[in-house]
């Protein structure tokens, strides 16, 4: 059976327990079974013996646990646990299944139309969550884009990390305590290692990107207090897309939309701005009011 097949069953697993609590094994098997139907799954069959596995890859492979309730009589995903990330592990699969179908030779060229880029990476997210779960070494060829020079790599993986549709490994070179970056995007030749390392369990990945706006969480760049203002209609956007976990909204009216966040202000996020800049006003900090007009300034130099 192709490995697509598998991911939409993990998927539709996990989505139909989410969205209904203490699910018996009969209606999720049901559901599930519809769901592959619909989606045109090579998979014939769905039974009470495949759940049962299903189950228990989710938990091994992803290490999320889908428990089953004796009282009540059905599935439900325990929220104690902090490993557990319904919406995460529900985007990580989705990642996979929407590549599946684009590839796939069933009609979508004929409805979707994406954008067209270069290859996402995501056929190295299982690869590497195995190896983070196993905590293996891993080894792999990575393109610098600025110097445009291809490197080799050995790396101790940490996490992987979405941010704005692009996926990243988070890890540390052998041999160093510093933790860095690497877009999917880049890494070629991907090797899981026999060789295992000491995994710091002390160090909270989710945590150290708290103040960070997308995927660069260099302490160099202080957390510093922002105010913003847009117009309503910027403000109706971003209402539906904050910037980062700390907006909050001051301020919402017919005339202006003005939000307060909290974060380290790096060069993503200048560049995120500059993207609303057409009802954007900088209130503070000034230095961030200054960058912004350094840039509109030199535009202007640029283009008159």
């Amino acid at each position: 059976m192709a490995k697509s097949d598998y991911t939409k069953r993990y998927l539709y697993i996990i989505r139909n327990v989410q969205e209904h609590p203490y699910i018996s094994g009969k209606e999720l098997i049901e559901h599930v079974s519809r769901q592959l139907v619909l989606h045109d799954s090579e998979a014939t069959s769905f039974s009470t013996r495949t759940l049962k596995r299903d189950l228990q890859e989710i938990r091994d492979k992803l290490g999320f646990a889908i428990e089953w309730d004796n009282r009540r009589k059905g599935y439900y995903i325990p929220d104690n646990d902090e490993a557990n990330d319904p919406e995460g592990i529900a985007r990580f699969l989705e990642s996979f299944e929407i590549l599946n179908s684009l590839n796939a030779d069933n009609g979508l060229s004929r409805f979707v139309f994406p954008e067209h880029h270069h290859p996402s990476g995501t056929q190295h997210l299982y690869p590497l969550v195995q190896a983070m779960k196993e905590n293996r070494l891993i080894t792999f060829n990575y393109y610098k884009f600025r110097e445009q020079l291809m490197t080799s790599r050995k790396v101790e993986p940490y996490a992987v990390k979405e941010c704005r549709g692009r996926w990243y490994l988070i890890g540390k070179e052998s041999g160093s305590n510093i933790f860095k970056t690497f877009s999917l995007n880049y890494i070629t030749n991907l090797n899981i290692t026999p060789r295992a390392f000491k995994r710091n369990n002390t160090i909270d990945i989710n945590l150290s990107f708290r103040d960070s706006f997308g995927i660069i969480n260099d302490e160099k760049f202080p957390v510093e207090d922002i105010t913003l203002s847009f117009d309503a209609l910027d403000g109706q956007y971003i209402k539906t897309k904050p910037f980062h976990h700390s907006q909050q909204i001051i301020k919402d009216t017919p005339d202006e939309f003005s939000i307060t966040l909290r974060l380290r202000i790096t060069n993503d996020f200048v560049m995120e701005l500059l993207s609303r800049s057409r009802s954007l006003r900088v209130i503070q900090p000034l230095n961030l009011k200054a960058r912004i007009n350094e840039i509109y300034r030199q535009a202007l130099l640029r283009n008159s």
